[in-house]
Protein backbone atom coordinates (compact mmCIF):
# COMPACT_ATOMS: atom_id res chain seq x y z
CA UNK A 1 0.00 0.00 0.00
CA UNK A 2 1.29 3.57 -0.96
CA UNK A 3 2.13 5.85 2.21
CA UNK A 4 0.61 9.11 1.84
CA UNK A 5 3.46 11.29 2.34
CA UNK A 6 6.06 13.24 0.21
CA UNK A 7 9.49 12.03 0.02
CA UNK A 8 11.73 15.23 -0.52
CA UNK A 9 15.75 15.00 -1.24
CA UNK A 10 17.51 16.18 1.77
CA UNK A 11 21.54 15.94 0.26
CA UNK A 12 22.33 15.29 -3.06
CA UNK A 13 26.53 15.84 -2.95
CA UNK A 14 27.51 12.52 -3.64
CA UNK A 15 27.00 11.56 -7.18
CA UNK A 16 25.76 8.16 -6.82
CA UNK A 17 23.70 8.68 -3.54
CA UNK A 18 20.56 10.69 -2.70
CA UNK A 19 19.49 11.00 0.80
CA UNK A 20 15.79 11.83 1.39
CA UNK A 21 13.31 11.98 4.12
CA UNK A 22 9.58 10.86 4.31
CA UNK A 23 7.30 14.21 4.95
CA UNK A 24 3.55 13.64 6.14
CA UNK A 25 1.65 16.62 6.35
CA UNK A 26 -2.01 18.07 7.21
CA UNK A 27 -3.35 19.04 3.39
CA UNK A 28 -5.61 16.97 2.12
CA UNK A 29 -4.42 15.77 -1.23
CA UNK A 30 -4.47 12.20 -1.39
CA UNK A 31 -7.56 10.25 -2.27
CA UNK A 32 -9.41 9.06 0.63
CA UNK A 33 -12.55 6.76 0.75
CA UNK A 34 -15.95 7.98 -1.30
CA UNK A 35 -13.99 10.40 -3.43
CA UNK A 36 -13.06 12.55 -0.18
CA UNK A 37 -9.89 13.40 0.12
CA UNK A 38 -7.92 12.78 3.08
CA UNK A 39 -4.03 14.21 5.06
CA UNK A 40 -1.15 11.64 5.26
CA UNK A 41 -0.54 12.49 8.94
CA UNK A 42 -2.91 8.98 9.56
CA UNK A 43 0.74 7.10 7.98
CA UNK A 44 2.92 8.79 10.27
CA UNK A 45 4.14 5.48 11.87
CA UNK A 46 5.91 7.07 15.19
CA UNK A 47 5.15 9.29 17.92
CA UNK A 48 7.81 11.72 16.23
CA UNK A 49 4.94 12.80 13.49
CA UNK A 50 3.17 14.59 16.47
CA UNK A 51 5.83 15.91 18.90
CA UNK A 52 6.12 19.90 19.12
CA UNK A 53 9.72 19.61 17.00
CA UNK A 54 7.70 17.98 14.06
CA UNK A 55 4.80 20.41 14.23
CA UNK A 56 7.00 23.59 14.08
CA UNK A 57 9.82 22.59 11.98
CA UNK A 58 7.68 21.14 9.00
CA UNK A 59 3.78 21.60 9.32
CA UNK A 60 4.49 25.67 10.19
CA UNK A 61 1.65 24.86 12.84
CA UNK A 62 2.63 25.12 16.46
CA UNK A 63 -0.69 25.26 18.87
CA UNK A 64 -0.55 28.38 21.12
CA UNK A 65 2.41 30.17 18.52
CA UNK A 66 2.63 31.74 15.37
CA UNK A 67 5.32 31.94 13.11
CA UNK A 68 6.73 34.96 13.36
CA UNK A 69 10.45 34.13 11.76
CA UNK A 70 12.08 32.12 9.13
CA UNK A 71 14.70 32.01 7.10
CA UNK A 72 15.43 31.93 3.46
CA UNK A 73 15.27 28.31 3.23
CA UNK A 74 13.60 27.27 5.96
CA UNK A 75 16.44 25.97 8.52
CA UNK A 76 15.88 28.51 11.33
CA UNK A 77 12.13 29.15 12.70
CA UNK A 78 11.00 31.54 15.65
CA UNK A 79 7.62 31.04 16.92
CA UNK A 80 5.99 33.99 19.06
CA UNK A 81 3.80 32.89 22.17
CA UNK A 82 -0.02 33.56 20.89
CA UNK A 83 -1.47 35.79 23.81
CA UNK A 84 1.20 36.96 25.70
CA UNK A 85 1.23 39.09 28.49
CA UNK A 86 4.56 40.11 29.11
CA UNK A 87 6.23 43.60 29.20
CA UNK A 88 7.78 44.99 26.68
CA UNK A 89 11.20 43.37 27.38
CA UNK A 90 9.57 39.99 26.31
CA UNK A 91 9.37 38.57 30.18
CA UNK A 92 7.17 37.94 33.15
CA UNK A 93 8.38 39.30 36.42
CA UNK A 94 7.00 35.90 38.37
CA UNK A 95 7.15 37.18 41.29
CA UNK A 96 5.01 40.18 40.71
CA UNK A 97 2.68 38.01 38.93
CA UNK A 98 1.90 35.68 41.87
CA UNK A 99 1.10 38.59 44.13
CA UNK A 100 -1.51 40.18 41.66
CA UNK A 101 -3.01 36.68 41.51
Amino acid sequence: MLSKGFIRPIDQSQASVTYAEMVYDNQKVWPGPNGTLVDGMEDAKTAFYTSNLYKAFYLKDLPGFDLAYQTKNGEVKIYRMQNFTGNAAGWINVTAAAETQ
